[in-house]
C-alpha cells in the first residue's frame, strides 16, 4: 500500500530517513551528484539531517493495480494509442474477404499493434505511466520481445485449432461448449504469467516452463487470479455487446468496431500487465531502474526550488550594501528571512556582507550553513569560494557532513583546485573510514594525482591499497582497468 510523505500527506513517499524516520516525497529531499569510480550518480539526502536516505519499495509511491482500473481503461484514449488504434482499425476494415492478401494485412496490423503494446508494457513496467516514447532505441529494445510473442500466439492458435481436437479425439471426447470454456479459462490463467516471464527472463522456452509459471502465481498470491479476472471482464463485456449489435450493423461498420475494440483491449491489457509487473517486481525477479522512475515521477529534485523570496528580492538590500550600510542590510536580510537564512540570494548577500566587513568569526560560524545552501542551489562558483575560505578560517566547517565533504571535493576539482580537493578527500577518508563512499574518495585521490598532478606512481599506490582493502567491491573491475591504463 502507498506510504505518504510526512510533510505532504497527499503525496507518496519514495524515501525514508533512518535518523528522523520521516517518509519523504521527491520535493522534500536534497539531491547531489557524485562521481563514483568515474560514473556520475545522484545521491539522495534528508534535507533536515543531511544523511543518506533509504529507498522505499517503488510501489509504495503508486497505488495497487486494483485501485487504478479507471486509469487502465482511460490509457488507450490518449492521442498516441488512440490514433494508432483508429488507423489500424480502418486499415483492417477494408480487408474483410478472408483472402490471402486480407489475412496478410490483418497479420501485419496485429504485429504493429503487438509491438506498440509491448512498448506500453515495457514502459509501464519501468514506472512510466504515460504513453511510451517511440524511437529507435525503444523499438530495438522490444523487437525480440514482440517477435517471441508472435511465435507464442501462433503456437497457441495452432494448439487450439489443430492439436486440441486431436487430443480430444484420442481420449474419445467431443469438442463442446464446456471444453471451450475450460480451455479459455486455463488460457486466461496462464497467458499473463507467460508474457510476464517472457519480459522478465527474455527466454521463450523458460517462460513456458510450468514450474516457473506456477511459482510466479504462487509468490504473488491472490492478486494474480484477480488480475486475470479483470482481464477477462475487460474482454467479456464489450465482446458480448458487439455480438448483440453485430447483426444490426453494416458489415464494414461491424468489422471497424470489432477492430477498434481489439486494439483498445490489447493496449489496455498490456498496460495492466506492465503495471502488475511493476507492482510485484521483486516477486517476479524484474529489476526496475530506480533513477528513471524517480525522475519521471518526481515533483522536484530538491527540498525547495532555488528561487528568490516570495514577492521578489527586496530592492533595499542591494542599495544598502552598495552604500556601505552593512548593519542595516543585515537587519533587512534577517527581517526578510523571518528566521534562519535559507534563501540562496539572501544567504549570498549575508555572506558577502560578512566578507566585506571582515567579520571572520561570524563568517566562520555561518560558513557550514552557507556551503549547504550553495550546494543545494547548485551555485558552484560560490561553493568553490566558500570552501577555499573555509580552509583558512574554519577548517572543520564540513567535518560533520560526509556527503557535503564529497560534494565540496568534486566542486573544487571541477573549479580548478586539485590540491584543495585532494585535502578534502583525504579528510573524508580520515574521518569516515567505514563510510560506503570511502572507496570513492580513495579513487578520486588517485585520479587527482594521475590526471592533475602528474604523479602516476602515487596514483598506482593508492589504487593498490584500495584494491587490497576492498577486493570484492562492485567497481573493482573498473578500478583495475584504470590502473592498467596508467601503467601503459
Amino acid at each position: 500500500m502507498p506510504v505518504y510523505c510526512s510533510n505532504h500527506p497527499r503525496l507518496n513517499a519514495v524515501f525514508t530517513c533512518p535518523k528522523c524516520h520521516a517518509n519523504l516525497c521527491p520535493s522534500c529531499i536534497a539531491v547531489r551528484k557524485h562521481e563514483y569510480f568515474g560514473h556520475t550518480r545522484d545521491v539522495y539526502l534528508c534535507s533536515e539531517c543531511n544523511i543518506f536516505l533509504e529507498k522505499l519499495p517503488l510501489m509504495t509511491a503508486f497505488e495497487p493495480f486494483w485501485m487504478r482500473l479507471p486509469s487502465f481503461l482511460a490509457y488507450p484514449l490518449q492521442i498516441q494509442p488512440a490514433l494508432l488504434a483508429v488507423v489500424l482499425a480502418l486499415v483492417q476494415s477494408f480487408f474483410t474477404d478472408g483472402a490471402l492478401p486480407d489475412l496478410l494485412v490483418h497479420f501485419l496490423s496485429f504485429a504493429v499493434l503487438l509491438a506498440y503494446a509491448s512498448l506500453v508494457m515495457s514502459a509501464t513496467a519501468n514506472g512510466r505511466l504515460t504513453q511510451p516514447v517511440i524511437n529507435r532505441q525503444s523499438v530495438q529494445k522490444i523487437t525480440n520481445f514482440a517477435l517471441q510473442q508472435i511465435v507464442l500466439f501462433l503456437a497457441v492458435g495452432a494448439f487450439f485449432y489443430k492439436l486440441l481436437p486431436v487430443i480430444l479425439e484420442y481420449f474419445g471426447l467431443q469438442p463442446t461448449s464446456l471444453t471451450v470454456i475450460i480451455c479459455a479459462a486455463v488460457l486466461f490463467l496462464i497467458m499473463p504469467a507467460i508474457i510476464i516471464m517472457l519480459m522478465v527472463t527474455g527466454s521463450f522456452f523458460a517462460s513456458l516452463l510450468p514450474n516457473i509459471i506456477s511459482r510466479l502465481a504462487w509468490r504473488i498470491g491472490w492478486p494474480y487470479p484477480a488480475m486475470c479476472f479483470f482481464l477477462f471482464i475487460f474482454l467479456l463485456i464489450p465482446s458480448a455487446f458487439i455480438r448483440v449489435i453485430w447483426d444490426t450493423l453494416p458489415l464494414a461498420a461491424g468489422h471497424l468496431i470489432a477492430a477498434l475494440f481489439a486494439c483498445y483491449y490489447l493496449i489496455t491489457s498490456y498496460h495492466l500487465l506492465g503495471y502488475f509487473l511493476f507492482q510485484y517486481q521483486e516477486k517476479a525477479g524484474y529489476k526496475v531502474d530506480f533513477e528513471s522512475v524517480f525522475h519521471q515521477n518526481s515533483v522536484s529534485s530538491s527540498k525547495e526550488p532555488a528561487q528568490d523570496m516570495a514577492g521578489g528580492e527586496p530592492s533595499a538590500i542591494p542599495s544598502l550594501i552598495e552604500n556601505g550600510a552593512y548593519q542595516e542590510a543585515l537587519m533587512e536580510i534577517r527581517k526578510a528571512s523571518g528566521g534562519p537564512v535559507t534563501d540562496p540570494v539572501l544567504a549570498g548577500q549575508y555572506y558577502d556582507i560578512l566578507d566585506l566587513t571582515e567579520s571572520n568569526a561570524d563568517q566562520a560560524d555561518f560558513l557550514p550553513h552557507y556551503i549547504k545552501i550553495m550546494d543545494r542551489a547548485g551555485r558552484k562558483d560560490r561553493l568553490v569560494a566558500a570552501c577555499l575560505k573555509a580552509e583558512k578560517i574554519n577548517p572543520v566547517a564540513l567535518d560533520n557532513d560526509p556527503a557535503l565533504l564529497l560534494s565540496a571535493g568534486k566542486t573544487l576539482l571541477e573549479g580548478g583546485h586539485p590540491i584543495a580537493a585532494l585535502k578534502i578527500y583525504d579528510k573524508f577518508i580520515e574521518l569516515y573510514r567505514d563510510h560506503p563512499m570511502t572507496p570513492d574518495a580513495f579513487f578520486m585521490m588517485a585520479r587527482i594525482f594521475n590526471e592533475h598532478l602528474d604523479k602516476a606512481d602515487r596514483a598506482v599506490k593508492i589504487i593498490e591499497g584500495l584494491l587490497k582493502k576492498y577486493p570484492f567491491h562492485e567497481n573493482t573491475q573498473f578500478v583495475r582497468a584504470y590502473v592498467r591504463k596508467i601503467r601503459l
